[in-house]
């Protein structure tokens, strides 16, 4: 009985560990890429804000 018990407990957390390693991976993935995205968008309105700010004080 007992040796039943630890079996189903030892199926049960290779069960939860291929999970949480399936469902980590994918947040590392989407996590990355949300970084990527904020990092492109901040240097995109960064170097629109440059561009803009040197075009107003031409402009003047």
């Amino acid at each position: 009985m007992n040796v039943f018990y630890y079996l189903v407990w030892i199926a049960i957390a290779i069960v939860a560990l291929v999970v949480l390693s399936v469902f980590l991976t994918f947040a590392i993935k989407l996590a990355i890429l949300l970084a990527l995205l904020a990092f492109a968008f901040y240097w995109l309105k960064r170097a629109l804000g440059w561009k803009s700010r040197t075009a107003h004080r031409k402009w003047r």
